[in-house]
């Protein structure tokens, strides 16, 4: 086949790209990564991206660590049963059959740590010391995969590097009038055909929950936003964990094909709402999880009830993880202080019996939600990017537990 690209991770080549494979490579990199041609007559498109972000969106479509260690251990399968077969082998010189003997103990973490070794190795032709082989053979297996898994591996060896594409024409005319949208493009094109580029469905317990965290996903993964939705029902009654259980009761029974993950809150109320899905099959692409436990819960100031000693309730520190963790908790330590500078205490409302735990929110909800869309745009007016002093931890937490929700679940 005729090669109308390369893709490179750094310096290194890490695979070639071929006839009609153009159209999945592009949906996994984005219009703004486009270099600007020198010459707009040379029928040439590049992208570049960090390696990071590359990683990430690879990660939300399934391409993960876990996926191309197995697909390279089935590779690398292949290539020893062929050369057990090939009856060449006892022509080969002394470092060649050293380098295919090296396949009987290479998997994936194994491969990634090589492969890193040869790169910075001082050796001109890139030897190093125990294996006596180099980082162009590691690379070279990796022409047996599919060019995503080639790249996802090579990332795993050289995470910090850049990566970037470059696509010729060959006079085809394939770059028209859309060069500029091409990624976006081609992207939808691959959401139509499959749901593997679909984008992955947030389900929270209320709108306000969507708001926070697509607001935090623009601001702290701009590279993710076209391939993670946060639904938000606009005309749903109610706002609570109850209705987050039926509405994943319904996704489930509507056979929907998106990778789907509904998050609750990390309070009491959550917990005992959750118990009505104990018996429920979900399917595969159905993930449910929690916001995660959070460092700052741990000692987190609460406000008692009223007693005849303190008529205003007693103040006291207590782990609030799992009792009292709505979204209002993870927006900051910034946005939870009061005028004063002090967290604005969680306040004990119920008892729940159901899971025998007492319910919390934190105090003053309403000015809390408003110093934190202050702050979203505030970092919007920073060219989308967080402000220094301005704490996005706890959205992060969440957000990373959104984007490898699927990975972890397998």
């Amino acid at each position: 086949m005729s090669i109308y690209g390369l893709i490179k991770v750094g310096p290194y080549t890490v695979a070639r790209i071929e006839e009609g494979e153009k159209g999945l490579l592009l949906a996994i990199l984005r219009d703004d990564a486009m270099i600007e041609p020198d010459d707009d007559d040379f029928a040439e498109i590049a992208f570049r991206m960090p390696g990071h972000q590359v990683a990430d969106r690879l990660d939300v479509i399934g391409v993960d660590q876990a996926t191309v260690f197995d697909v390279l251990r089935e590779a690398v399968e292949f290539k020893k049963q062929w050369n057990a077969k090939n009856p060449r082998q006892m022509e080969l010189t002394d470092p060649q059959r050293t380098k295919r003997n090296l396949l009987d103990g290479l998997d994936g973490p194994t491969w990634v740590e090589a492969t890193r070794a040869a790169a910075m190795a001082s050796d001109p032709h890139g030897l190093f010391s125990d294996h006596q082989t180099d980082v162009d053979w590691l690379l070279d297996l990796l022409g047996y995969l599919d060019y995503r898994f080639a790249l996802r591996l090579g990332l795993l060896a050289f995470p910090d590097e850049q990566v970037t594409v470059t696509l010729t024409d060959r006079g085809e005319g394939w770059l028209d009038e859309r060069t500029e949208t091409i990624a976006s493009h081609s992207l939808r094109v691959m959401q139509v055909l499959g749901s593997t580029y679909s984008p992955t469905v947030v389900l929270t317990e209320g709108r306000t929950d969507a708001e926070f965290l697509s607001d935090a996903m623009s601001i702290l993964y701009p590279h993710l936003t076209d391939l993670v939705r946060f639904l938000n029902f606009e005309t749903r009654p109610d706002a609570s964990a109850s209705a987050l259980v039926k509405s994943i009761k319904s996704f489930a029974a509507a056979g929907i094909t998106n990778r789907i993950v509904a998050l609750f809150d990390n309070d009491s109320a959550a917990a005992d709402a959750r118990r009505g899905l104990d018996k429920v099959p979900l399917p595969e692409n159905i993930i449910v999880d929690r916001y995660p436990d959070l460092h700052l819960a741990r000692d987190y100031p609460t406000l008692g009830p009223p007693s005849s000693d303190a008529p205003n309730g007693v103040l006291a520190a207590a782990d609030v993880n799992g009792l009292a963790g709505s979204i209002e908790l993870y927006l900051g330590h910034d946005v939870l202080k009061d005028a004063d500078g002090n967290l604005r205490p969680v306040q004990w409302t119920s008892f729940l019996p159901g899971v025998q735990r007492y319910q919390g929110e934190v105090i003053g909800k309403a000015a809390v939600q408003q110093t934190y869309r202050a702050k979203v745009a505030a970092a919007r007016r920073n060219e989308g990017r967080p402000l220094r002093g301005q704490d996005w931890s706890g959205l992060n937490l969440i957000l990373r537990r959104i984007i490898h929700a699927h990975n972890e679940a397998t």
